[in-house]
């Protein structure tokens, strides 16, 4: 297990509180984390698309929030790079500061 975040304010706290857990600044760094089989893209929309591609080349499963890109290129790339790899994506639709989420759940 493992976690990145280019914060070192939050990278240290993390550390801090889970030692046993390793810790990254660079997604790159990330990415040679033995045993990595699945990472879980919660950025910034603008590095979806070049993070996601390079888990799924090194064979690690993807799990991203929406959207895949910020540019139809951009998700075009992702789903070939998805056909291609060896590992899954899937992209979820985050709805936890959702106005719509929240009224739904205060219906239920």
């Amino acid at each position: 297990m493992a976690w990145c975040d280019v914060q070192p304010e939050r990278l240290r706290k993390r550390r801090e509180k889970f030692p046993e857990i390793a810790g990254y600044a660079d997604y790159r760094e990330l990415l040679r984390h033995p045993g990595l089989d699945l990472v879980v893209i919660a950025t910034p929309n603008e590095f979806h698309c070049e993070m996601a591609c390079a888990f799924l080349e090194a064979g690690i499963h993807v799990c991203l929030e929406k959207p895949m890109g910020i540019t139809r290129c951009e998700m075009d790339r992702l789903l070939e790079v998805a056909r291609r790899s060896t590992a899954q994506l899937a992209v979820d639709v985050e709805m936890r500061v959702s106005p719509f989420a929240a009224h739904a759940m205060s219906l239920i």
